[in-house]
């Protein structure tokens, strides 16, 4: 449990103690009916960590499973503090995969099951808050979002860097969606200045923080010099998840230059996938865009 949840909290890799504790795992469930109270509550720490760790690598498939039966055994056995944290990792992969309603109902349900037991700095608030905000900004209630977006940084802890990194990522969207460039780029630089001083950050920090640059160097009106930093960046070290936030924002670019087809081009695997993700979801829009732009108007439709 320790082996995995400094890495998870500092975004690192621990690989061989993932592997080790998925193997314990499959050990436990074989011995599942012999197994004491105290190990069946050890069993249930060890299957939040390993649930959480999978979301702190930006996976949000697998950690599902994990952490559906930690709300189920911890529930049984009265453990509420690891069943909030577990509903609070679940909002968050509901709101990343676009999945709105069911992140703010999980994510409300957290905040009040904490606030009714005065768990007012509980870990899980830092996410649920999170949830909360980005759930309002996408809903365009952007002061509302804005001030979750707070409230989260003020209860998270500060050695949980992942965590800190992502609200300060969403709270990026926001500020940009209000058009408040000087204060976006404010917003920027404290993102900077922590992945600066995060000790070992990980592939996807670095890689998340280059888009979002370009993204603030085209909000400020630098497109051209936007475009070449994307370009700077090999294509595969880019993780996947935050390669469709960079496809996303390099076909705005595009079509931004009138380089219309190009835009659809680079959208082309985002508008094939099965998966409709936010990011998905915004990338059709820019393909309906660069659709119309190009006279063909039944596909844009």
């Amino acid at each position: 449990v320790v082996r995995m949840h400094c890495p998870e909290m500092a975004g690192q890799e621990a690989d061989d103690a993932y592997r080790s504790a998925l193997v314990l795992l499959q050990h436990l469930e074989v011995d599942r009916a012999r197994l004491t109270m105290a190990q069946k509550r050890r069993r249930a720490h060890l299957l939040y960590h390993v649930g959480a760790y999978e979301v702190s690598r930006w996976c949000y498939q697998e950690p599902k499973e994990h952490l559906r039966e930690v709300v189920t055994t911890a529930g049984t056995f009265g453990m509420t503090d690891l069943v909030l944290r577990a509903r609070a990792q679940l909002a968050f992969i509901d709101f990343f995969s676009g999945r709105l309603d069911s992140a703010q109902e999980t994510a409300q349900e957290v905040v009040d099951a904490a606030e009714h037991r005065g768990w007012r700095s509980h870990h899980s608030l830092a996410t649920a808050h999170h949830v909360l905000g980005g759930v309002d900004i996408f809903h365009g209630d952007l002061d509302a979002g804005l001030h979750r977006l707070v409230e989260a940084r003020e209860i998270v802890h500060p050695v949980d860097e992942v965590n800190l990194f992502r609200i300060g990522f969403t709270s990026l969207i926001g500020l940009r969606a209000k058009g408040t460039v000087k204060i976006a780029r404010e917003e920027f630089e404290r993102l900077q200045a922590q992945y600066q001083q995060w000790k070992a950050p990980p592939q996807w920090a670095a890689m998340l923080l280059l888009v979002t640059e370009a993204e603030q160097l085209a909000l400020e009106g630098h497109t051209e010099q936007a475009l070449d930093l994307l370009d700077s960046t090999p294509e595969d070290a880019i993780h996947p998840v935050v390669r469709r936030h960079e496809q996303v924002f390099r076909a705005q670019l595009l079509l931004r230059s009138g380089k219309a087809a190009a835009a659809r081009t680079v959208l082309r695997p985002i508008v094939q996938s099965h998966e409709r993700w936010l990011i998905d979801i915004r990338g059709l829009v820019v393909d309906a865009l660069a659709a119309e732009a190009l006279g063909r108007h039944g596909e844009a439709l």
